[in-house]
């Protein structure tokens, strides 16, 4: 039984939801919410406003990229993990799911925290759009 229902993040959202993108949020979280700590409410609100935050609630799986001249910048930020070269990396490397994985040592991070839970995930460094919801990779 999950902690938390689509009308619940519906009203919280007090917006309308990209709805493909809230619903793979809840699958998630039945699967694997509990094994990974949200398993008290307090931990999913908190989880859940994060989320909402940073995609609009559900309605961004992906940065808009414009580039602004703070996007611009993370072309050559290395404490993310890009080249110090102007050559893409800001781009290649922009903020992707629902928490906006942001920079090349994020999407390595990621990959291998998913390596190490038994994941099995993709390498999200060599094909960082893996790490958008299966879905939407169409687009």
């Amino acid at each position: 039984m999950s902690v938390i229902t689509a009308a619940q993040i519906r009203a919280a959202a007090k917006s309308r939801v990209n709805e493909g993108n809230m619903n793979s949020v809840l699958v998630a979280l039945e699967e694997f919410g509990l094994g990974l700590g949200l398993n008290r409410p307090h931990r999913v609100a908190h989880y859940l406003a994060q989320l909402m935050h940073e995609s609009g609630a559900f309605r961004f799986d992906q940065e808009i990229w414009g580039p602004t001249a703070a996007q611009a910048r993370y072309d050559a930020r290395t404490d993310l993990g890009n080249t110090p070269a102007a050559d893409g990396d800001g781009y290649l490397y922009r903020g992707r799911a629902g928490i906006q994985i942001t920079g090349k040592a994020n999407y390595e991070a990621f990959r291998d925290w998913c390596r190490q839970k038994g994941f099995n995930p993709p390498d999200f460094v060599a094909q960082p759009d893996l790490a958008r919801p299966a879905r939407l990779q169409a687009d």
